[in-house]
């Protein structure tokens, strides 16, 4: 039998949502740390449609909560890049866009030691941490079977 794991759970920090909101993240990632949780798992949505919002995200939580394990699956604003309009677009253009900012994002993953859990399950003694980012038809997979 395992010890008990104490795990956080968040999701939907939006960080870049406004330029107002940096102190409120900062008292957010103060309460998360002080939770001394053994793993914390975030549930998308951690930037708010740029890739930048995305990093940055990634590194103010890394920094906030120090080596501890960050589990992490993407959220539809983590998917956004409004740095150009997805729709005006010929679906070639976005399709190689978008992978881009995919292999972006997981060398952003290593760099901040961030687990993706999207098709990496983690399992931690008797605890297994399974995650999805699939996001109607943005999943990589899926690429391909769009016109």
């Amino acid at each position: 039998m395992s010890k008990e794991m104490r795990i956080v759970l968040t999701s939907d920090t939006h960080r870049g949502f406004s330029n107002k909101t940096h102190r409120i993240h900062e008292q957010f990632a103060e309460r998360l740390a002080n939770e001394n949780a053994d793993v914390y798992v975030f549930a998308g949505d951690l930037g708010l449609n740029r890739k930048e919002h995305f990093r940055k995200s990634l590194e103010f939580f890394r920094s906030a909560l120090g080596s501890k394990p960050i589990l992490l699956v993407r959220g539809n604003h983590d998917f956004q890049d409004c740095t150009f309009n997805f729709h005006s677009y010929h679906w070639r253009i976005f399709q190689k866009s978008f992978r881009a900012m995919l292999q972006q994002q997981a060398e952003w993953f290593q760099e901040f030691d961030i687990h993706h859990l999207q098709d990496n399950s983690l399992q931690f003694g008797d605890h297994l941490f399974v995650g999805w980012d699939g996001w109607y038809g943005t999943a990589e997979r899926d690429l391909d079977k769009r016109r």
